[in-house]
């Protein structure tokens, strides 16, 4: 049996609700999954804070959580969907924001950069289509990784439970999904497929 357990981390980032999953690539099983969900700002928060500055605090905390799940399963490759566009510059921000929230989180908690996935490959690799309903993405995911347990997975206690994180509303695990199909969009890639092989190796 391999002396190390080889794990990728995929992720799909969100200022809301930054999804994640980690998969063992020697069984080829989701082992733990996530979705970081950053309080929505309420009235008074609105009036006290300006969007940038609300933003900076969800993109910190979504730093921290994968800072935490970093540090928990030690994966030797990160993968992430890439930004997307938004017709308002609000929208574009946030996008911005959370994106550059997982980076740094990748970079500060295993060094370099990850794999990127564009929104359209993930959903045409797990569905076929280029544009797919959240329910589409789940129904694909869970035939896919039918080894794992989404249901248990997402309703354990995440690594980043410490730093005040509840877990996901049922309405919010299309994020962890969104990532999931993020790790099946790159399970043929030169690079995870060589860390597949070695993962297997005595």
């Amino acid at each position: 049996m391999p002396t190390k357990t080889y794990y990728l981390l995929a992720l799909d980032p969100s200022l809301r609700g930054t999804g994640w999953v980690v998969v063992d690539l020697a069984l080829g099983e989701i082992v733990a999954a996530g979705v970081i969900v950053t309080k929505p700002r309420t009235a008074q928060e609105k009036k006290r804070l300006l969007a940038g500055e609300a933003a900076g605090n969800s993109g910190l905390a979504i730093s921290r959580g994968i800072r935490a799940v970093i540090e928990l399963y030690a994966p030797c490759v990160a993968v992430t969907e890439a930004p997307s566009g938004s017709r308002s510059s609000t929208g574009a921000a946030a996008i911005a924001r959370s994106h550059q929230a997982c980076l740094d989180a990748i970079d500060q908690g295993m060094g370099g950069l990850p794999i990127f996935v564009t929104p359209q490959a993930n959903q045409k690799r797990a569905t076929g289509k280029q544009s797919c309903s959240k329910s589409e993405m789940e129904t694909a995911m869970r035939a896919r990784w039918e080894g794992s347990d989404f249901d248990e997975l997402l309703t354990t206690s995440p690594p980043y439970a410490d730093q005040g994180q509840k877990l996901p509303a049922r309405g919010k695990w299309e994020n962890a999904f969104d990532a999931a199909g993020v790790a099946h969009a790159v399970w043929d890639h030169p690079a995870v497929l060589g860390l597949r092989i070695v993962a297997v190796i005595p």
